[in-house]
């Protein structure tokens, strides 16, 4: 007894540690890969660690281990690893471990252990949670996908795992919190009629930091569905119907307070300008699209295939001209399979973190202006990489070395994965940035490999140009940020679609402008573009020297 007293008496005494552990699981799939492939490690290093506790009565604990490895022992990964090219699979397998890891996190609120935090970061918790719902309202209004089918499991025809009443119903919750208000109104609508089919059905309650006690059906669980829904017609204009649904719900429970903050908002809320600029729509409709180039009608006659030689005449690669102004190029199996798994591996060996946006060198941060996770290889620790800097060098003319070039950034997306709209380019209010690397000037170039097939969506986008290049293994995209004189070329604004179905993985090298100052010449007139240049550079482009032959 006095053991079991002492234990106790450490755990309340230590500051709440583990409690506050965040992951950003949800952001890769390698990671939520290793999550479910290696928990049964996950698991025994957790035992070893709260063994003191487990020793001293904490019953609790031997539970949960029993409990999940009976879950491990009975899992068939070969399943489990294919569901995760759906989005729905993704979401369900973040959801498990998410549910089944609150009783261990609760019983070790202030266990102060930063083992014990480094495990449970490995772990999807709450943001997880909550970055999967928004994932998937995401996918939504990028791709005009409606929740009565993503609930079914289907996303533009490809077939996956269904979602219950309560997970449409939160999903339609987050996008209420997140102020996608016709989002919303779609998924609680679809939460109200499955629920009303089947009002019988009551489930276990689950405990959320972010929603409290939520029961996975019941009428109370209807009723905070309705009064949501009524919430969101109010912010998308349609007064009348959020009247009526609370019309119909004051009747039978006046004292809800979900009711009572309803009738409160019909009398003070009015409808919220939803605004979307022109390259946003653009941007969802480039991703809708897939893969878009110039329209036969107005394309440049100068657009056309080439090969770029490596070296030796027969050692060349196909290159595709896709836009002269902003100049953008398509190279083709630029790298083997070999040696896109290299770089795959070569990567997770260094450790992948979660990408951040840096508008300063003291402020970097994780947001949903990007969903992966990254790292950065340099040549001197992957040959593979090395290999490859010297090839993207070939093939640009350009010095991609690391005197003129930053390492590769090896990219790897998880749920819905996507980067969005942005210049490559440090511009002013990247002051920090600019001053970081001002002995290597700006981001000239950049040269961006596809390491994998995505199925369904994960293209990049670039609105300025109105083209879109769906993600192909061993495929590259070659763009120039600055034009020939110098200037930013605000045409190169691009993003990375949402991945629909499927993993994603790329390699971006991005080239300086110093260490390139004689290599990328200037044209001859003002306004000359990068094809006229090259036209004047490189021989049997034109035909000039065959005139000069006759």
């Amino acid at each position: 007894m006095y053991s079991l007293l002492m234990a106790f008496s450490l755990i309340v005494t230590m500051t709440s540690v583990v409690q506050q552990v965040t992951s950003d699981v949800f952001t890769s799939v390698t990671l939520i890969k290793d999550m479910v492939l290696k928990e049964r490690e996950i698991v025994d290093r957790i035992q070893e660690s709260t063994q003191r506790l487990v020793s001293n009565g904490y019953s609790q604990l031997t539970r949960f281990y029993h409990k999940r490895l009976a879950t491990i022992n009975s899992r068939n990964f070969s399943r489990e690893i294919e569901r995760l090219n759906h989005p729905n699979g993704i979401y369900l397998i973040i959801k498990e471990f998410f549910e089944d890891y609150i009783p261990l996190r609760k019983y070790l609120t202030d266990y102060e252990s930063a083992n014990i935090e480094s495990i449970l970061s490995e772990v999807a918790g709450e943001q997880d949670m909550e970055g999967a719902r928004e994932s998937l309202i995401r996918l939504q209004e990028v791709y005009n996908l409606q929740p009565r089918e993503m609930a079914k499991g289907n996303y533009l025809n490809y077939k996956g795992p269904e979602l219950s009443a309560s997970d449409v119903y939160l999903i339609g919750k987050t996008a209420f919190t997140i102020e996608k208000y016709p989002q919303a109104v779609q998924w609680l609508t679809t939460a109200v009629d499955l629920m009303s089919k089947d009002i019988a059905i009551t489930g276990p309650y689950v405990e959320t930091p972010s929603f409290g006690m939520i029961s996975t059906g019941n009428t109370a669980f209807l009723t905070d569905a309705q009064t949501y829904l009524g919430r969101s017609l109010l912010r998308v204009g349609d007064q009348e119907n959020a009247r009526k649904l609370y019309m119909s719900l004051v009747t039978d429970d006046i004292e809800n307070k979900n009711i009572q903050t309803l009738g409160y908002e019909l009398k003070s809320v009015g409808t919220v300008e939803i605004g979307q600029n022109q390259v946003i729509t653009k941007f969802y409709n480039l991703c809708q699209q897939q893969s878009k180039t110039s329209e036969p009608t107005s394309m440049d006659s100068r657009l056309r295939c080439r090969f770029a030689y490596i070296l030796l005449p027969y050692y060349r690669f196909h290159e595709e001209i896709l836009s002269n102004t902003p100049y953008i190029s398509m190279f083709y199996d630029v790298i083997t399979s070999t040696d896109a798994e290299r770089i795959k591996k070569d990567s997770s060996a260094i450790g992948l973190t979660r990408g951040k946006i840096s508008p300063g060198l003291l402020n970097e941060t994780t947001s949903s202006f990007r969903t992966s996770h990254v790292t950065f290889l340099s040549d001197e620790k992957s040959e593979a990489a090395a290999f490859l800097s010297r090839r993207i060098s070939y093939l640009t003319h350009l010095d991609a070395s690391k005197q003129a070039a930053e390492p590769h950034q090896v990219v790897n997306y998880g749920l819905g994965g996507h980067y969005a709209l942005h210049l490559d380019v440090f511009l002013e209010e990247r002051a920090e940035m600019k001053a970081r690397f001002e002995n290597y000037g700006n981001r000239m170039a950049t040269f961006l490999i596809y390491l994998t097939d995505v199925e369904r969506g994960g293209s990049t986008a670039f609105p300025g140009a109105d083209l879109v290049v769906s993600p192909t293994k061993g495929n590259a995209v070659f763009w120039y940020s600055f034009t020939p004189d110098g200037e930013i070329d605000h045409l190169t604004e691009h993003a990375g679609c949402p991945v629909v179905i499927g993993e994603k993985w790329i390699i971006n090298k991005w080239i300086w402008t110093y260490g390139n100052t004689f290599t990328r010449r200037c044209g001859l007139k003002p306004n000359a573009s990068q094809l006229d240049i090259e036209r004047e550079m490189y021989s049997g482009y034109t035909g000039k020297h065959k005139k000069q032959r006759d």
